[in-house]
């Protein structure tokens, strides 16, 4: 157990906001020797913080930098933060390479995925449950080892759990033989079995046609259908023939799971490339980002990205509610949206005009309010120095905003902030 002190704070104040509105912003715990933060961060009832590093920790199969790990960030007396490391993956059947976050349920166990590792025919990835030891400490479960087959291969997305305990996910590939042999991914469903075991269940096996390709990002649960993106297919003959990207449910008929498209992108002024997934709102509403698409500079050919809001009420109609410039909103956005109970929208991205370095090295917290000149940027946070963004951001009780950012590839440090509005 490591206690970690407060490593910067340093006061950012942007054109587009108040000057009067000047942020804090903190390190609150740095991860050394190449560890790669990806994915999101979850909080517990306790204040608790809980993610997952790509590499680092003891394993050694994944080569000196390690298979990655599970750590938890607990507020201590002296007002800093205690880092412990629940699990270290060894690369081998207890998974390896975790590129999302995780999720708890109501008893405290956390669950998420890891890309590579499991079965050793395929090392295609686990789905993992980490619980809390009586004697403390932490225990892994491996729920299912992907085989790469029509199961699918190489889980990239965040699970959801539903209120009987069954796990929904995707898999970036696996589930056929298209998208040049590697599967174009699936959606998959979990359950519990009577012996203490778990039983897959294939939901949808991407095509790469017109219903989409290599889903990435968070599904969103509502009741028993789920909303997901993909990051490509759709619109064959846009994005360089490799279509766009979707944004899908997927639900129940009379004759078993069924998808359905509600959103292709074009590429356009519409967006492309939605790798952050599907964030619902308290009216039924998608919320997402695409990483591309929109505004187009000389660093954004294809476009800097944008958020978009898919309405049920309209058919599914998209509205932009605001496009990525390079200025000082940055480009790119990364990972799934966040909501606050006002219906603000935070969110990450990189490379802002200000950055020295194009796409690394820099990274800006973005929080979008809706006014009477529409949707536009409230509040743009810097994330601290040399550190780009690397995923989603979660917010506290108090509106501070936590999230996840990493080094310059010759260091590998990457680490924890908050910020405080």
């Amino acid at each position: 157990m490591q206690t970690l002190n407060l490593l910067a704070v340093v006061a950012v104040t942007f054109g587009l906001m108040d000057a009067a509105q000047a942020q804090t912003v903190k390190e609150i715990a740095t991860f050394p020797g190449y560890t790669f933060a990806f994915g999101g961060l979850a909080f517990d009832s306790a204040g608790n913080l809980y993610g997952t590093t790509n590499i680092g920790g003891s394993g050694t199969v994944c080569g000196q930098n390690g298979c990655g790990t599970v750590f938890a960030l607990s507020p201590n007396s002296s007002g800093g933060w205690t880092e412990t490391v629940l699990y270290t993956f060894t690369g081998v059947s207890d998974g390896a390479n975790p590129l999302t976050g995780v999720v708890l349920d109501a008893a405290g166990n956390l669950y998420g995925t890891t890309r590579h590792g499991g079965s050793a025919s395929c090392v295609c990835g686990n789905v993992y449950r980490l619980s809390p030891a009586a004697g403390g400490g932490w225990t892994e479960t491996v729920l299912y080892s992907f085989t790469g087959g029509s199961d699918g291969s190489s889980p990239e997305g965040t699970v959801v759990l539903d209120s009987k305990g069954n796990i929904y996910g995707t898999t970036y590939s696996g589930g056929n033989s298209g998208c040049f042999g590697s599967g174009c991914g699936v959606v998959f469903k979990l359950s519990p079995t009577s012996n203490g075991g778990w039983s897959e269940t294939v939901l949808h096996t991407f095509t790469g046609g017109i219903d989409g390709s290599h889903p990435l990002g968070s599904l969103a649960l509502q009741g028993t259908t789920l909303y997901g993106a993909a990051a490509a297919g759709g619109i064959l003959n846009a994005c360089n023939y490799y279509g766009c990207g979707v944004v899908f449910k997927i639900a129940r008929s009379s004759t078993g799971w069924k998808e359905t498209v509600l959103y292709a992108f074009t590429g356009g002024q519409d967006g492309s490339d939605p790798v952050s997934g599907i964030t619902l709102d308290s009216s039924g509403n998608l919320v997402g980002a695409a990483n591309q698409g929109g505004v187009k500079t000389s660093q954004c050919p294809y476009g800097c990205g944008l958020t978009f809001k898919l309405t049920p009420s309209t058919g599914w109609r998209e509205v932009v509610l605001y496009r990525f410039t390079h200025g000082n909103d940055g480009a790119f956005p990364v990972g799934p949206v966040t909501l606050d109970a006002a219906g603000n929208v935070f969110g990450e991205t990189i490379s802002p005009s200000w950055c020295n370095s194009f796409i690394s090295l820099c990274g800006v917290v973005y929080k979008l309010s809706l006014s009477s000149a529409g949707w536009q940027p409230s509040a743009l946070y810097q994330i601290p120095s040399d550190w780009n963004s690397s995923g989603s951001v979660v917010l506290d009780a108090a509106g501070n905003i936590f999230g996840m950012g990493n080094g310059p590839s010759e260091t590998g440090i990457s680490g924890v902030f908050e910020i405080t509005p």
